[in-house]
């Protein structure tokens, strides 16, 4: 699945709003998994150690 915001909400909201569109996903949509770097307390070590 692709998660879309309008130009207007980009423009307005910035990335704060496709965040805000995933997490209404997770409630609205059975069987959604988020792959989420922001909360994953491993992804600084592995951004440090792979890029």
């Amino acid at each position: 699945m692709v998660t879309c915001l309008s130009p207007a909400d980009a423009v307005q909201h910035g990335f704060k709003a496709l965040l805000d569109r995933v997490e209404q996903m997770k409630k609205d949509v059975e069987d959604v998994y988020v792959l989420d770097q922001f909360t994953n307390p491993a992804n600084p070590d592995a951004h440090f150690r792979w890029t």
